[in-house]
C-alpha cells in the first residue's frame, strides 16, 4: 500500500463516522418527536420513514457502506 492509499482510507474512515454520528443524532431527534407527538396524540406514525432512513444510514455508515447514493 502506498502512502496516499493510507491517508485515502483513513479520509473515508473518518467521513464515515461523521455520518454515522450525524444520522445518531438525527435518530434520537426523530425518537424524541416521535413520543412528544405521541404524548400529545397528534400524527407520528409518518416519522417512521424518516426513522428508517436514518436507521439504515447509520447502519451503513458504521459498517463502511453508503446509503442512498
Amino acid at each position: 500500500m502506498t502512502p496516499l492509499a493510507w491517508f485515502l482510507a483513513w479520509r473515508e474512515r473518518r467521513r464515515l463516522a461523521r455520518i454515522a454520528e450525524a444520522a445518531e443524532r438525527e435518530r434520537a431527534a426523530i425518537i424524541r418527536a416521535r413520543e412528544a407527538r405521541r404524548q400529545k396524540h397528534m400524527e407520528f406514525r409518518y416519522l417512521d420513514g424518516d426513522l428508517r432512513n436514518a436507521t439504515c444510514r447509520a447502519l451503513a455508515a458504521e459498517c463502511g457502506r453508503r446509503w442512498g447514493m
